[in-house]
């Protein structure tokens, strides 16, 4: 398996986020303790976990902030909302859409020095949601 540089370190993210769980709720319920922190609120929402932070924001006029965490049944933090004043909840970051950008920077790295076969070989030890979508990927442009 032939590697460059900047795909090796495309594959040390990939794995990061994997194998990261994120910020736990029991990490989020200690900001309570922080004075611009006013609510911490756990919800069960469709087998998900979400947490919502509430806070002023002091710096910018004491507007009310809202980050809304959240988590898979195995304590994956599986994206990150967040809600300034009356607005909309928008998208700070998300697992699925960060592990997707990986693999379609990764994916054309690996092609231009390994053949299908040696990139199947080698990805036999990620996890099974990744793989599949790393090999559909190539099978696609192949």
């Amino acid at each position: 398996m032939i590697f460059t540089k900047k795909a090796l370190n495309l594959l040390n993210k990939l794995v990061a986020v994997h194998i990261t769980k994120g910020v736990q709720p029991s990490d989020l319920a200690d900001a309570i303790f922080e004075n611009d922190y006013s609510s911490i609120e756990v919800k069960r929402k469709a087998g998900d976990i979400q947490v919502i932070v509430t806070f002023c924001d002091s710096e910018f006029g004491g507007v009310i902030n809202k980050m809304k965490y959240i988590y898979d049944k195995d304590k994956y933090l599986q994206s990150i909302d967040q809600k300034i004043g009356s607005s909309r909840y928008k998208k700070q970051w998300d697992r699925s859409e960060n592990i997707n950008k990986l693999i379609r920077e990764l994916t054309p790295l690996l092609e231009r020095n390994n053949s299908l076969k040696d990139i199947e070989d080698f990805f036999q030890n990620i996890p099974k949601s990744e793989r599949e979508a790393l090999f559909s990927r190539l099978e696609l442009v192949a």
